[in-house]
């Protein structure tokens, strides 16, 4: 298990599986999103990534379109797409990520994010 963490924009990410640990098949990350911050746009231009709602609530932008997704939520964010999120709640939010080659992704059937109205 990796003990790398990051702090993104008061955000802390922690590797659980670097991509070398993974046999360079995928990489997974918790991360803890405080009240009130949000994550940097980000684009993974070779790889999908996929993004599980622990607990709580955030506002997920994908490609310019925004929604708001909660705890039990998973959604699939295809190779290079601009995404971030943020919380606008008053509790943490703790996310699990992973990131994957797109062929992996296609395997698996596609996981869809749909903009609220």
């Amino acid at each position: 298990m990796a003990n790398t963490a990051y702090f993104v924009t008061g955000a802390e990410a922690s590797f659980v599986l670097t991509g070398e640990e993974a046999g360079r098949r995928f990489e997974a990350m918790e991360e803890l999103v405080p009240a009130g911050t949000q994550v940097p746009v980000r684009n993974h231009a070779d790889r999908d990534a996929l993004y599980f709602i622990e607990d709580g609530f955030l506002e997920f932008m994908v490609n310019g379109a925004s929604g708001f997704v909660g705890a039990g939520t998973m959604l699939r964010v295809p190779a290079g797409l601009v995404h971030a999120f943020r919380n606008t709640g008053w509790a943490d939010v703790h996310v699990f990520s992973r990131t994957l080659l797109p062929a992996e992704a296609d395997q698996r059937g596609a996981i869809r994010f749909v903009a609220a109205a």
